[in-house]
């Protein structure tokens, strides 16, 4: 995920009914040029953004077999997120 900005801090949770990871990036714009987009990968479908005043939020539409642990690493604009399945 990317951003217009440096990142310095974002959130990450869970939501169901679809499944997704929903990951917010406080005071940055999206550096996506779409807000939406298919993924094909067996643990991903689906990549929303949604900006808003105070942030930006990413919602990733996830597989059920996907473990709600998350490993995010930050580098400079660019917030990787590392899902797996569960064990």
């Amino acid at each position: 995920l990317f951003t217009d900005g440096t990142i310095d801090g974002h959130v990450i949770f869970w939501l169901d009914e679809p499944d997704r990871m929903v990951v917010d990036v406080p005071y940055r714009k999206s550096g996506f040029e779409k807000k939406n987009y298919l993924i094909h990968h067996p643990l991903a479908k689906k990549l929303r953004i949604g900006q808003h005043d105070d942030r930006v939020r990413f919602v990733i539409e996830t597989d059920s077999s996907v473990s709600r642990k998350a490993v995010a690493k930050i580098n400079g604009n660019v917030l990787q997120v590392t899902v797996s399945k569960k064990q």
